[in-house]
């Protein structure tokens, strides 16, 4: 008798825990959500930002000083958030704090951008 509740406990345990992996697995597949994530304070001129929109869509402003801001379409690629410009790709990949931060890997315009973390902010249409 004790030999079946051990062997049942041991079954439960090694089901819990496959369940357990397949759910984190599943939801670190999920994409970035939409919305505005923003570097520094909107309200300084180095703020940088990127926003989401349905349809794959994006705007990027690297500095509110700068007139020109890439937009086009993304792609989501594992952990990764591929930006889509005329000059090059720009790659975000999402961080340990789930989808509400994504770090910006590469951009070929701003090397020294890279390294810095997004915040999300605010859902937009």
């Amino acid at each position: 008798m004790k030999k079946k509740n051990v062997c049942a406990v041991v079954i439960l345990i090694i089901l819990v825990v496959v369940l357990l992996a397949v759910f984190f697995y599943m939801k670190s597949k999920e994409p970035p959500k939409l919305g505005k994530y923003v570097y520094g304070s909107l309200d300084t001129v180095d703020a940088s930002w990127v926003e989401l929109k349905a349809d794959f869509v994006f705007i990027y402003s690297r500095g509110q000083a700068l007139s020109y801001r890439p937009s086009g379409q993304y792609e989501v690629h594992g952990d990764q958030l591929i930006l889509k410009t005329t000059d090059g790709d720009v790659i975000f990949e999402k961080t340990g704090l789930g989808s509400n931060a994504i770090e910006l890997i590469s951009d070929p315009l701003r090397h020294e951008n890279q390294g810095k973390i997004f915040s999300y902010k605010a859902f937009s249409n």
